[in-house]
């Protein structure tokens, strides 16, 4: 009777794990939507030559790039850029530091490269995953509209403590994933 009581409360710690995993990881992409700032960065052409390109569309963007005198990083440590946004609306990095900036809005910036006078680096959401059938023509139609000066093309992003959420890419107000079906 001791054994069985024993399993059964094994058994019953064992099964609250499984659950909490996957719940707390779908509580903290929502409250990333919940709490974070809607930002829109400004989607720029990148090679579309990716030999390792799995089933989601590349993203490449604008203002990825701030002059050196804004520096206060030892590159190839940790780098966060705190962001802000500009006249038109969009998203960019101000300001870069090994260290975060707090309760102002920023986030970890990937591939920081100093080129001269200019630091480079990468956003950490640069692929919009989608339906593996759908993703080919998706990013074609990125491609061609990213030629077409007129058209408005952006990423939204939710960004709150660090942590963002790639919502969507939307081509003159229309997501991606509409444009496709």
């Amino acid at each position: 009777m001791k054994n069985s009581n024993i399993r059964k409360i094994i058994f019953s710690i064992y099964a609250v794990g499984l659950l909490a995993f996957p719940l707390m990881t779908v509580w903290n992409q929502q409250s990333i939507f919940d709490d974070g700032s809607i930002y829109k960065f400004k989607c720029a052409p990148i090679d579309p030559n990716d030999i390792f390109r799995g089933k989601y569309v590349q993203l490449g963007f604008d203002n990825n790039f701030i002059p050196k005198s804004t520096l206060s990083i030892d590159i190839g440590q940790t780098v966060y850029g705190r962001i802000a946004i500009d006249q038109a609306g969009y998203a960019f990095v101000t300001e870069i530091a090994n260290v975060p900036f707090g309760k102002e809005t920023y986030l970890e910036l990937q591939n920081v490269q100093d080129q001269g006078d200019i630091i480079r680096f990468d956003y950490p959401f640069n692929r919009l995953y989608m339906n593996e059938e759908k993703a080919p023509k998706a990013e074609e139609l990125f491609r061609d509209e990213l030629s077409n000066t007129d058209a408005e093309i952006y990423a939204r992003v939710y960004i709150t403590e660090g942590r963002f959420l790639l919502d969507d890419v939307f081509v003159n107000e229309m997501t991606l994933k509409q444009l496709v079906e």
